[in-house]
């Protein structure tokens, strides 16, 4: 996939949970083996940026910049050494918050964002559940995106009453993953 969308049907609307995972191979490369190939092998990786989250049942999608309207993602995006993900949510009047309430920076420009770390085999997930987007590493819940919204009426932490579909969103960079919805 490369400068692309994919919506994803999902059985039932108001729990599912997308699964992607990450495999290895001779373009996409982490950490120690990422940082022994030349400049020239680093340019042609693969798997370095992509959204994962819901979108609205009624948007038409086009690609990586619909995050700001279709509805609420995390940016993933591997660090230099792509040893560690760091994490943004989209649109980006939003926090992340960690299991031990600790708050992080969804503005691009700013320090302090949410990080996980990354390696080859990787499965990272985003689950909707009870109006929450949450951001999984295997099985294991390890934050929650917070947007900001105007309205009083959608409750701290909650994502507006909608019909949300599982969604990846690419920018224009090759992207390769298995995906799963449950």
């Amino acid at each position: 996939l490369q400068k692309g969308s994919i919506m994803f049907e999902r059985s039932a609307p108001s729990r599912f949970r997308l699964d992607l995972s990450f495999e290895g191979g001779p373009r996409s490369r982490f950490g120690d083996d990422y940082a022994e190939l030349s400049r020239a092998e680093q340019a042609s990786t693969i798997n370095w940026m992509i959204a994962v989250g819901v979108a609205r049942g009624s948007t038409e999608l086009t690609g990586y910049r619909d995050c700001k309207s279709s509805g609420f993602y995390f940016i993933l995006q591997l660090n230099y050494r792509r040893t560690h993900w760091r994490i943004i949510a989209c649109p980006h009047n939003a926090e992340i918050e960690d299991l031990d309430d600790n708050t992080y920076t969804c503005n691009p420009q700013d320090d302090d964002q949410f990080e996980l770390e990354a390696f080859e085999g990787q499965t990272l997930s985003v689950e909707y559940a009870d109006e929450e987007l949450w951001l999984l590493d295997g099985e294991s819940r390890r934050g929650r995106g917070h947007w900001v919204f105007a309205d009083e009426t959608v409750a701290a932490g909650k994502l507006p009453p909608g019909d949300y579909y599982p969604t990846v969103l690419s920018s224009n960079c090759p992207t390769s993953f298995f995906a799963r919805v449950a």
